[in-house]
């Protein structure tokens, strides 16, 4: 792909003091293009006709802190079903609050995501205290998911050592998971290396009852294409 094309795809996320109609770059422009296309599009912020997605400024306010030259992020606000179509639900309303991007329903859900990085070489211990710090307080109406895989984690009137053995679970699991992806993706069964994608847990707010629904869905089992099926598609 050209730059050019490059450029303009990341333009609306990224401030990189680079003239927005620029058509020739310096070879230390294209290592900046480069470096930001290959982050991006991972994240699926480069496939901006996906449903469900909005795009929030984050340039003015603490949250840009965790995101280096980024003056905008892609936010997850969900769809809803219109006239037969899946479209962006815009009832769900972005806002920011300390820092945190926070994603509020209607009946006053709250969505949030928190950044974790998976990328150094853990020690379970190590990362468990990760995980706690990256999503803080707990309550007992809470559900964790880590949008990769099918691990959720669901809080219902907890107990506080209760609570710690269960996120300490949650993160031995992500760190499972991780491992197993890095092997896959060294095998060549995966396109992406488990640090594109896991990359922040979602955690829900909420009353009981619709948390329980949520969790049910989370945790439901996902198909998993076998080793040979992936192989085959790749030859195909």
């Amino acid at each position: 792909m050209p730059y050019i094309d490059k450029y303009q795809k990341i333009l609306p996320f990224v401030k990189l003091n680079i003239p927005h109609n620029k058509k020739n770059f310096t070879k230390q422009e294209k290592r900046k293009i480069d470096y930001y296309y290959k982050l991006l599009k991972p994240k699926g912020y480069l496939n901006r006709e996906k449903e469900g997605y909005v795009i929030k400024n984050i340039s003015r306010t603490k949250y840009k802190k965790a995101f280096k030259n980024q003056k905008a992020i892609i936010v997850n606000v969900g769809t809803k079903v219109e006239n037969g179509k899946i479209t962006t639900n815009t009832k769900n309303k972005v806002k920011i609050r300390n820092g945190k991007i926070i994603v509020e329903y209607p009946d006053k859900t709250t969505k949030r995501q928190v950044a974790y990085n998976i990328i150094p070489d853990w020690k379970p211990k190590d990362f468990r205290k990760h995980i706690r710090e990256a999503v803080g307080k707990i309550n007992k109406n809470m559900v964790i998911a880590t949008n990769a895989g099918d691990t959720a984690l669901m809080f219902k009137n907890p107990k506080m050592h209760t609570v710690a053995e269960k996120l300490d679970d949650l993160s031995d699991r992500i760190l499972a998971m991780a491992n197993r992806y890095t092997v896959e993706f060294e095998d060549g069964e995966r396109e992406s290396a488990p640090e594109d994608f896991m990359q922040y847990l979602t955690i829900y707010e909420s009353k009981e009852g619709f948390l329980q629904d949520l969790n049910s869905q989370l945790r439901a089992p996902r198909k998993r294409k076998s080793k040979r099926k992936l192989r085959k598609g790749k030859r195909s």
